[in-house]
């Protein structure tokens, strides 16, 4: 499989470098424990028995992520490149603390993420960064922190800005580095927000992927009563809980911390990265799992850009899909089962005409 039909290349290659060429020439100088930091795979081998300690942020079949790293006394610390620079400087120093004086402070990545240019994030450290190793299109890179900071605190890094809800209002948010849409509402999220209006205070209402909370605070603005917030960031999840007091924050990725659960409505911009890959994959197990969430009556509503082919899986899935709202590069679609799996004919589940008319200006 070539580099471009398979957008997981980077970490792999990403992951060897450090793991084959570089953490097995270190000085004895750096011989004690590993700091692992935003490396998405589930496993991997250091060679010299060291001791590897994981920081991960994101959810996965290990569990919940957690905000900050826990460790101390670290040898050496290696920095998975992140998406975003705002994410890389809070990671970076996040784990500067952890690390022992005279310890090794590591960024590794693809040349295209951006691995080669962390100079800023490690010289506001004192580090004299340098190349460590290079090849198959990744680098990493790093240098010996000779005077680590103090242990962060999120509350030293949290970002609280005013935000304007539609059919809400104003009101102030908080964010954090790097968590998605920090601190502005995005405009996919400000697309589906449009299109809703009252929502009944009995209405059982899931965000699903769900950030810092807006689509949750939204719909609680608009007479929500009963929310649950599903996401696998630990840090958009404490945020989250500060922005929507009222919901139940789950942390967890898809749909199994949810097994078991059902909602009236699910609402969602729901995300289509893996790892650092660009994918519909999340989009699509988005879909196929909604359905076995919903009450009897129950929809979903979502926005995703419009070049992502989901028509296909939605009318697999459902009796009805709508496109709700369509601009720009954005799609909002909402789809809904006329009756839940061996309850019979359509006609007798539309008899009453119940269902949820979310529809603003309806």
């Amino acid at each position: 499989m070539g580099r471009r039909s398979d957008p997981a290349w980077r970490d792999r290659a990403a992951l060897d470098l450090l793991t084959r060429r570089v953490l097995p020439t270190l000085p004895s100088l750096h011989a004690g424990p590993l700091l692992i930091a935003g490396e998405p795979s589930p496993g991997f081998d250091v060679d010299g028995g060291r001791r590897v300690v994981r920081w991960d942020r994101m959810a996965s079949r290990r569990g919940a992520g957690t905000t900050l790293p826990s460790a101390s006394d670290i040898a050496v610390a290696a920095v998975r490149m992140a998406r975003s620079r705002a994410a890389l400087d809070f990671m970076v120093r996040a784990v500067a603390s952890t690390v022992r004086k005279g310890g090794l402070l590591l960024v590794y990545g693809a040349n295209d993420e951006g691995a080669g240019a962390v100079t800023r994030e490690l010289g506001e450290l004192g580090i004299e960064a340098r190349t460590w190793a290079s090849g198959g299109r990744c680098r990493v890179v790093g240098g010996v922190l000779d005077r680590p900071p103090e242990t962060l605190a999120l509350s030293d890094v949290q970002l609280v800005a005013p935000i304007d809800l539609p059919g809400v209002g104003e009101r102030d948010w908080l964010g954090y580095p790097g968590v998605f849409a920090a601190g502005r509402l995005d405009a996919g999220t400000r697309l589906l927000l449009r299109t809703l209006s009252r929502i009944p205070p009995e209405t059982a209402v899931l965000d699903y992927g769900a950030g810092t909370g807006l689509i949750a605070a939204a719909a609680a603005g608009l007479g929500a009563e009963d929310m649950t917030l599903l996401e696998p960031d630990a840090l958009a999840a404490e945020a989250a809980r500060r922005n929507v007091p009222g919901g139940r924050v789950v942390e967890g990725a898809g749909w199994p911390p949810l097994e078991g659960t059902r909602f009236d409505l699910i609402l969602s911009n729901p995300p289509y990265h893996q790892g650092k890959a660009e994918t519909v994959q999340p989009v699509l197990d988005f879909i196929r799992g909604a359905a076995a969430h919903l009450e009897r009556r129950g929809r979903i509503r979502f926005v995703v850009q419009r070049r992502l082919p989901v028509e296909h899986d939605l009318t697999q899935r459902f009796d009805h899909v709508e496109v709700v709202a369509d601009d720009g590069p954005y799609r909002v679609w909402e789809a809904w089962r006329t009756l839940s799996p061996g309850e019979g004919g359509s006609e007798a589940a539309d008899a009453d005409g119940s269902h949820m008319d979310l529809n603003r200006g309806n």
